[in-house]
């Protein structure tokens, strides 16, 4: 879909190189704009959606709070340092 905006930015700018009527260019660059940063704006809210992690796979509180003191309890029977 970004691709698209990208294309009909192409076109507004086409448009605006080819027509005679100022008011018509500058209507068509504004919108040549307006259309290059919505795409911009769609690939990186693409890109950072995909860089996200899947919520489903966090832990909760509880689960977290089991998970470390079975690493300290670990470590503490190992004989190791126990983290604070």
């Amino acid at each position: 879909m970004p691709w698209l905006l990208f294309v009909l930015a192409v076109g507004a700018i086409w448009l605006a190189f080819s027509t005679f009527s100022i008011g018509l260019a500058a209507v068509a660059l504004v919108v040549a704009l307006g259309l290059i940063v919505a795409g911009a704006l769609m690939l990186a809210s693409a890109r950072i959606s995909g860089l996200s992690q899947n919520p489903a796979r966090m832990m909760d509180a509880q689960t977290l709070e089991a998970v470390r003191r079975r690493e300290m309890a670990a470590a503490a029977s190992k004989g190791d340092q126990v983290p604070s």
